[in-house]
């Protein structure tokens, strides 16, 4: 496991920015910008998919009608009155989405050293 990742306690991973995680500080903005982008919408699909699995049958359907509304008050009632809390879905998906990039780019790292070493033989 490169020496970085080991250096990443819990609370770092949730205080520091993705950009500096990734050692993409420097990046152009608009570069930044777009990685922001599909991280969000990612993000977002998996809070709603976890909400929908939060439902019974039945709610779904009227949840859904309820966000074609694009009523966020309605939508916030709704969840509320079902105990669900999308602020924390979205905390709990954001932490998991920086945990899987580093373990991705780390799993990147252990193959390429492996290629690495393999070629030096």
């Amino acid at each position: 496991m490169p020496k970085w990742i080991d250096e990443i306690d819990p609370e770092s991973l949730i205080d520091k920015d993705i950009f500096e995680l990734l050692d993409l500080k420097d990046a152009p903005e608009d570069r930044k910008h777009q990685i922001l982008e599909d991280m969000m919408e990612t993000i977002q699909n998996r809070v709603v998919a976890r909400i929908l699995d939060s439902l019974k049958k039945e709610e779904v359907k009227e949840f859904e009608e309820l966000l074609d509304e694009d009523d966020n008050d309605k939508v916030a009632q709704f969840l509320q009155t079902r105990n669900i809390d999308p602020v924390t879905f979205t905390a709990e998906e954001a932490l998991n989405y920086k945990i899987e990039i580093l373990n991705l780019i780390a799993a990147q790292e252990d193959a390429s050293d492996a290629d690495n070493q393999a070629q030096d033989r």
